[in-house]
């Protein structure tokens, strides 16, 4: 299954492959471009008429959960799920980031990963405090509060191309090999290596290891125009699941609209943990929990005894050597 519905392929001629050429020529010099709302419109019109037609893989999430972190600061205690989950209360806080556009709600999750050779909690804390692996932070303590969300099986863009994260995910690499499979079977070698070689780029953009705003702009543009896309053919996209760039693209993440959070997860623990960088190597982190997991009923959780748990749930260590 491509684009939510049997593909039976393409055999672009050579004037519709100059044009789709150069229409993404013309989305990638957006990575440069200042941001302005004239400037989103356009690479965002840019990107719908490229990917009208265009095969993109739909991965059904079966995974029974995803992790959410969000930092205390100053011994702030969260108490409920709408302080954990999407931003509902302050849409003005609400900064351009990687998949959303200003005050637009956008959920950042982490999902497991077969191996987990970097585990998705420590991915959902990093990603949310990227200045823990500052090495020009002074700070050497962080905590957090981690919900765990089931879920309900739903359908998401796949945009995980990368290779490092695919020789630590064994089960993406066999969805994204049957892909590339499923691409090749119906197209000529031409026309697959232009696919593939797109769906690569984005890929690589989606993880890259900045805080760059006309990127982000582009990112955000490119959703958009996915959801716009598919709705037209009434399938639902719920969200976009790509890797990690904190990890260097060893964990997983996934950005999900407030529909998708509404309709398909569901908080059933909560639990605070600590990231404790070394004094003397601030590249080696100690990670543990300072509560105990607690349930949440009826979208309302309490903590309480805060403090060292690790001689009752364990701790680990990670290094960013």
């Amino acid at each position: 299954m491509v684009r939510g519905v049997e593909w039976n392929g393409i055999q672009y001629k050579q004037e519709d492959f100059e044009y789709l050429n150069n229409i993404l020529i013309d989305i990638k010099s957006y990575e440069c471009k200042p941001v302005s709302e004239n400037n989103f419109k356009a690479v965002y019109e840019q990107c719908y008429r490229f990917f009208s037609g265009f095969p993109v893989p739909i991965l059904e999430m079966t995974d029974k959960m995803l992790v959410r972190a969000r930092p205390n600061f100053n011994g702030e205690l969260f108490t409920c799920e709408e302080d954990i989950s999407y931003n509902s209360k302050h849409l003005e806080r609400i900064k351009l980031g990687r998949f959303n556009r200003p005050n637009e709600p956008i959920f950042y999750g982490s999902l497991p990963t077969v191996g987990e050779h970097t585990s998705f909690l420590v991915t959902s804390m990093l990603e949310t405090r990227k200045d823990v692996l500052d090495s020009d932070n002074t700070e050497l303590s962080f905590d957090f509060t981690v919900g765990t969300w089931d879920i309900s099986p739903f359908s998401v863009i796949c945009l995980c191309f990368d290779d490092k994260h695919l020789n630590t995910n064994q089960r993406m690499k066999e969805y994204i090999d049957f892909f590339k499979t499923y691409i090749k079977e119906r197209c000529s070698d031409k026309d697959s290596d232009f696919i593939l070689s797109t769906l690569k780029y984005f890929s690589d953009l989606s993880s890259i290891k900045a805080n760059d705003d006309s990127i982000y702009m582009l990112l955000t543009a490119l959703f958009c125009a996915l959801r716009m896309v598919y709705s037209s053919e009434n399938v639902d996209i719920n969200g976009i699941v790509y890797p990690s760039s904190i990890t260097e693209s060893k964990g997983l993440n996934v950005a999900l609209t407030k529909k998708a959070v509404d309709s398909y997860l569901h908080l059933t623990q909560v639990v605070m943990h600590r990231i404790e960088r070394w004094t003397d190597n601030r590249c080696q982190l100690d990670i543990y929990p300072i509560t105990r997991i607690e349930p949440v009923i009826k979208k309302i959780f309490h903590f309480s005894n805060i403090g060292d748990k690790r001689s009752e749930l364990g701790d680990m260590h990670v290094s960013n050597q």
